[in-house]
């Protein structure tokens, strides 16, 4: 049986663990109340879990590391987090409880992003060589410790969301634009929680005001403590938060490109999806992107920018032709890379190894 440890369990997590757990006899637990999914603006999960009891503060978790040795476990799911004491326990006195352990976690951190892809935190290479394998979210990370441990079992498990085939409106875009009073010839979709200054919004507005505001017009999605205020651009579509699907399809089938300047996570699966190419700023020390930012591949399913008047020249140059294929691009690389049941056998092939 296995035991896998979360913090908490998010909405677009629940059918990762309902298939996963289709297939294996497991627990879950988290150390995160229920309060925690509200306080991050994400959605509850109804997948079942066990709180397990911790101490947390100063980016140090010490949770109960004896529930995780009971007999009926025989592989425990644990977190790639160097602050997790109580992992550390488990690691180093794997010798005596003879457990396999698997490290879960993004591998890299997202804030020194490229000093660890040339030199790996020395602390998360010690707990992988103490582990039994490992889990990372993307190939990118996967290729940068197989470079440290070519023996090691590990795999990339592609991070998704389920997603199903985009729900294609029998409007046509002009028809949608026209009912959301959307008038510009060429629109760009925004969709985000505004939780973070590391998202740049900064940089989004430079290209709004760079750009001729009777050709290209914004839809935004989603809201939080850092959302700048659109109401003086009159080419700006401030939708707030939206949970209804069908008003969510309206809104990207309306538009042509998905632009968000930094902090790319999940939302490139949900935009590709859509069959919306992807624009956005290359990675750097100010500019941070989450390890999905891998699924960007410049000029095939989208296309990266240094800056924003390089994105506003590209713009005004590019053409419907080029959306189109970058968008075609964008939606096949979702039905061949990201895919839930992909997702879910390559946790398999791992943890059944």
């Amino acid at each position: 049986m296995i035991a896998i440890l979360q913090p908490l369990i998010p909405h677009y997590r629940t059918a990762f663990f309902e298939r996963l757990g289709d297939e294996l006899d497991m627990d879950i637990y988290c150390y995160l109340p229920e309060s925690a999914h509200s306080k991050s603006g994400l959605g509850k999960s109804d997948i079942n879990y066990s709180i397990v009891r911790n101490v947390r503060g100063a980016g140090v978790v010490i949770y109960n590391p004896f529930v995780f040795l009971n007999k009926k476990y025989s592989v425990l799911v644990l977190m790639l987090h160097v602050g997790h004491l109580s992992t550390w326990l488990l690691l180093l006195t794997r010798p005596f409880h003879r457990k396999r352990i698997i490290l879960w976690g993004h591998g890299i951190s997202i804030k020194r992003y490229l000093k660890e892809t040339e030199k790996p935190n020395r602390l998360l290479k010690w707990m992988i060589a103490l582990s039994s394998g490992a889990m990372f979210y993307t190939t990118n990370e996967l290729n940068i410790w197989k470079k440290k441990f070519e023996k090691k079992k590990m795999v990339a498990i592609n991070n998704t969301v389920a997603i199903k085939d985009p729900v294609l409106l029998d409007n046509s875009k002009a028809q949608l634009r026209d009912q959301l009073a959307v008038k510009q010839e060429i629109v760009l979709i925004l969709c985000a929680r505004f939780n973070t200054l590391d998202r740049r919004m900064d940089l989004f507005l430079e290209v709004v005001k760079g750009l001729d505001k009777e050709k290209f017009g914004f839809i935004i999605i989603g809201s939080g403590d850092f959302k700048p205020d659109f109401s003086t651009f009159d080419n700006v579509y401030d939708f707030g938060a939206v949970y209804d699907a069908g008003t969510k399809a309206a809104l990207f089938n309306a538009a042509d490109i998905y632009f968000q300047p930094a902090w790319l996570g999940l939302s490139v699966v949900e935009a590709m999806s859509y069959g919306k190419p992807v624009f956005t700023f290359k990675r750097s020390s100010t500019v941070l992107q989450c390890v999905e930012y891998g699924y960007v591949r410049d000029g095939e399913n989208g296309l990266i920018f240094n800056h924003p008047n390089d994105l506003v020249n590209k713009l005004n140059q590019l053409t419907s032709e080029e959306i189109t294929r970058m968008g075609r691009n964008a939606y096949l690389y979702v039905k061949q890379h990201l895919q839930m049941n992909n997702m879910v056998n390559n946790t398999l092939t791992l943890m059944n190894s």
